[in-house]
């Protein structure tokens, strides 16, 4: 995938516990929930907010990185290569809107996750078929787990 941090872009690959940043390995080890080690610096994650869509058409994040403010967004996703939505943050899945099998088009509601007491309807980055859903309703879900499949 590409980011974009700062108008900065960059080329992100990542398979299995490997993480590739413009082509070079990138030793990444989660220590906590908000505290991070990149190539031994760690790195604590002061905030994060999920933005929105940005004046550009991009989905972007605001992270505020060990006092330093950064706007992240996503670029040239193909979104027929997105097979796995996971969850953006830890909370409780309080309602699903589709079924094992149902077809959604883009920027569809699928479920709403409540983390620290709001409500986050989760909308389909992608047309396509739900191929499994990985939790129900009123299941806790860490961020990043896997919550659905698209075909």
């Amino acid at each position: 995938m590409k980011l974009e941090v700062n108008g900065t872009s960059y080329e992100v690959k990542i398979h299995g516990d490997r993480i590739l940043i413009n082509e070079k390995t990138v030793d990444l080890t989660k220590i906590k929930e908000n505290e991070i080690v990149i190539d031994s610096m760690k790195f604590y994650l002061d905030f994060y907010e999920r933005t929105g869509i940005g004046i550009d058409g991009k989905q972007q994040s605001f992270l505020i990185i060990n006092g330093m403010a950064y706007t992240i967004a996503r670029i040239d996703t193909d979104q027929e290569t997105i097979r796995e939505l996971r969850a953006p943050m830890s909370g409780n899945i309080i309602d699903i809107y589709v079924q094992l099998g149902s077809y959604v088009k883009r920027g569809e509601p699928l479920l709403v996750l409540e983390a620290m007491k709001m409500h986050n309807e989760i909308k389909s980055p992608r047309d396509g078929k739900i191929i499994d859903i990985s939790f129900n309703k009123q299941q806790p879900v860490k961020a990043g787990e896997i919550i659905l499949i698209f075909d």
